[in-house]
């Protein structure tokens, strides 16, 4: 007997909003042995609790990183820290790399704030 696939649950506990990647520029902090790698890249989405970039170089599973993300249309800058959950197959994902950060801790009450502020702008969409 055939019966209806059930319903996908979204597991996000955060609404996501969509950045005009080439005007979200990213610079992430991370430490690679005994030194500390900087890399700049742009983001595709973000929420209240994460982030999806791109940077050329994958970060390692895990690693917690530094970021300061420039928000579009002169929505300010966000400093936030976090860690790599995920990074996105090479074979399906050539170039930059892309990868997802949980976000940890805002350098202060003010970064979360302007954050919240974003998405209440209208100038950044909500992702599907």
């Amino acid at each position: 007997m055939w019966s209806e696939p059930a319903a996908s649950v979204d597991r996000r506990q955060f609404a996501r909003f969509t950045c005009p990647p080439m005007y979200t520029p990213v610079r992430a902090r991370a430490g690679r042995g005994m030194s500390i790698v900087v890399q700049e890249g742009h983001v595709y989405d973000i929420s209240e609790g994460g982030v999806r970039l791109e940077l050329d170089e994958p970060l390692d599973i895990g690693a917690l990183v530094d970021l300061e993300i420039d928000l579009p249309g002169g929505l300010g800058t966000v400093n936030v820290a976090g860690r790599i959950v995920r990074i996105f197959d090479a074979a399906d994902d050539p170039g930059p790399r892309r990868m997802a950060v949980q976000f940890e801790r805002f350098r202060d009450s003010s970064e979360k704030s302007r954050l919240a502020s974003a998405f209440g702008s209208g100038l950044l969409p909500r992702a599907a």
